[in-house]
C-alpha cells in the first residue's frame, strides 16, 4: 500500500492577517512631509474622556521627503502588486538655497528616515533604537505609550542605567488598552532597580513615539516600543543628527514630567497583588501586542 501525501495549503489571506500599515504619512508635492504618531481622528483633536491626546509630528523638507515618498510607494506595490510609472513630478528638484540654508547653520540639518516591516530582512527600527541606545554616554529619553520591548532593547537600557546613563522613560498613567496597560507595567520593576527613571503621564494620554539621546539626536516616527512595532508592523521614523531640534524635543520631555508622577521602587512594590497577577498574566502576551 502506497500512502500519498498532499501538502499543506492554509488560506492566503492568513499569512499576512497579523501585519498591519501603522505609518503615518503626509507627503505634499515631493517636497513637504509628515511623519509621526498622529493619526486622522477626532480623538486626535479633540481628546477622549479621559483627557487630551497628545502627539508628536515631524514636518520635513529637502530630500530626506524623497526617502518617505518611497517608503509610501512601497506600501502602495506590497498592497495592489502594481508599480507606479516614476515621473518627475513625483521627485522635484530641490532648491539650491536649502543646502545654502544648511552651510550658514540655518534651520536644515542632517536627517535620516528608516522604514521597517515584515517586508524586509532586517527589523531596521529597533536596530537604530539598539545603536542609539547603545552609544549614549549622558542621557537617554523615551516617549512611548505602550512598551513592551524585546530582549535586546530591554537589556541594552539596563545596561545604560547601571553604567551610569540617565535614563528616563514616560509611559501613560491610564493606557487605551487593558492589555498594553498590564503588559507595560510588567517591566517596571527590573527597570527600577535597574536604575531607570518611569514617569507616568496624568495629564491625558501621550500617544508619541520619541526618543532622544544626549540633546544631540532624537528619533521621531509612528513606532512604539514594542514587538509589535519591531517585527510584524510596516513603521516609519526620523532619525534628526541636530542639537537645536533635539534640545526642543528634549525641552518638551522636560516639561511633559511635570504633568506626570514619578514611580518609587518602594512604592511600587506595594501596588495591589490583583495588579501583580494581571502583570504576569499579560507579560506572556507582551511579544503579541
Amino acid at each position: 500500500e502506497v500512502l500519498e501525501f498532499s501538502p499543506v495549503k492554509f488560506f492566503m489571506p492568513m499569512s499576512k492577517i497579523n501585519y498591519r500599515n501603522h505609518r503615518k504619512i503626509l507627503i505634499v508635492d515631493g517636497k513637504v512631509g509628515f511623519l509621526g504618531g498622529v493619526n486622522i481622528a477626532d480623538r486626535y483633536y479633540y481628546g477622549t474622556s479621559r483627557g487630551e491626546w497628545y502627539d508628536t509630528q515631524v514636518k520635513i523638507y529637502g530630500e530626506s521627503v524623497f526617502a518617505l515618498q518611497a517608503s509610501y510607494l512601497l506600501d502602495r506595490y506590497f498592497i495592489l502588486n502594481h508599480r507606479i510609472k516614476f515621473t518627475k513630478k513625483y521627485y522635484p528638484h530641490i532648491a539650491i538655497d536649502n543646502i545654502e540654508r544648511s552651510d550658514k547653520g540655518g534651520d536644515s540639518f542632517y536627517g535620516q528616515i528608516i522604514s521597517s516591516g515584515p517586508d524586509s530582512d532586517w527589523a531596521g527600527i529597533m536596530q537604530c533604537y539598539f545603536t542609539a541606545i547603545n552609544v549614549a554616554k549622558n542621557h537617554i529619553f523615551i516617549t512611548s505609550p505602550y512598551f513592551t520591548p524585546n530582549e535586546s532593547i530591554l537589556n541594552a537600557l539596563k545596561v545604560a542605567a547601571l553604567g551610569g546613563i540617565d535614563v528616563k522613560i514616560m509611559i501613560p498613567k491610564r493606557c487605551d488598552s487593558v492589555t498594553a496597560h498590564f503588559s507595560t507595567r510588567s517591566y517596571v520593576t527590573e527597570l527600577l532597580e535597574a536604575g531607570i527613571k518611569i514617569y507616568l503621564f496624568t495629564n491625558g494620554f501621550n500617544h508619541s513615539k520619541v526618543i532622544s539621546i544626549d540633546g544631540d539626536v532624537s528619533i521621531i516616527g509612528s513606532a512604539n516600543m514594542d514587538s509589535r512595532s519591531f517585527e510584524h508592523n510596516f513603521e516609519v521614523m526620523s532619525v534628526i543628527y541636530n542639537s537645536d531640534c533635539t534640545k526642543v524635543v528634549e525641552g518638551e520631555f522636560l516639561e511633559n514630567i511635570k504633568k506626570c508622577e514619578q514611580i518609587e521602587l518602594k512604592s511600587w512594590k506595594k501596588r495591589p497583588v490583583k495588579d501583580k497577577l494581571r502583570e504576569g498574566v499579560f507579560r506572556l502576551l507582551a511579544p503579541l501586542i
